[in-house]
């Protein structure tokens, strides 16, 4: 959903970007490739960011608007309505 969100709307400026916590490269690499994602992934081995974004588990989407501000947490999984409404509100 993610890929195909991006790919849709990346010209109008949107952003994705998945954070892998606390596993290796070598790991996720055969699932972007599986998947065939576009999209940047950083890794936060240290699961710093995960910290400091007070992630208490995962799945956690946090759709942030164009000035940076945090506009819905999403824990749980994702679906293509929930995607759909955040990404109209800009």
């Amino acid at each position: 959903m993610f890929q195909q969100l991006y790919e849709t709307n990346q010209e109008s400026g949107l952003v994705v970007l998945a954070v892998n916590v606390e596993e290796e490269l070598a790991l996720i690499q055969p699932y972007v490739s599986e998947l065939s994602l576009t999209f940047d992934i950083l890794l936060d081995q240290q699961a710093s960011l995960a910290k400091q974004y007070r992630v208490t588990g995962l799945p956690t989407t946090f759709f942030i608007d164009r000035q940076g501000r945090i506009q819905h947490v999403q824990l749980g999984p994702v679906t293509e309505e929930l995607l759909a409404e955040q990404v109209s509100k800009e």
